[in-house]
């Protein structure tokens, strides 16, 4: 981990808090006939895409085995429910992902400012003419 990854971090943060804004701007321009943002709509385009899952196991205490907690007839139900979900909530969902670069980006600052304090102490150490 190194400065460039909170670069990043903080450089994707914005993407995603402005990308409504953004496409906004780049959607409005005469020669733009074809356009479409969202969740699900076409895996050809997506920026990032995640396998989710819901399920729960039971075991008994003394017994190795575990067991699939509940089944579902028609998961197909499911799996659109959870796709309109993301698609009525994108704001809310997008704001959390982008919050979620930012807390990354400043819990990797202490390591990163270590590492970067510890190559300026090299540095230093060659402008002296030491060696390590």
């Amino acid at each position: 981990m190194d400065i460039n990854n909170i670069k990043r971090w903080i450089d994707d943060s914005g993407t995603i808090a402005n990308i409504r804004d953004s496409f906004s701007k780049a959607t409005n321009q005469s020669n733009v006939d074809k356009f479409k943002l969202g969740f699900n709509e076409d895996h050809r385009f997506k920026s990032f895409g995640v396998s989710i899952y819901f399920g729960g196991y039971t075991g008994s205490y003394g017994d190795s085995s575990v067991y699939n907690f509940f089944k579902l007839n028609d998961v197909k139900i499911a799996e659109n429910a959870l796709i309109q979900y993301c698609k009525d909530n994108e704001k809310e969902i997008l704001n959390y992902i982008a919050g979620s670069y930012m807390k990354t980006a400043v819990s990797s600052k202490e390591a990163v400012k270590k590492s970067l304090l510890d190559d300026l102490e090299l540095i230093k150490s060659l402008d002296q003419g030491d060696s390590k």
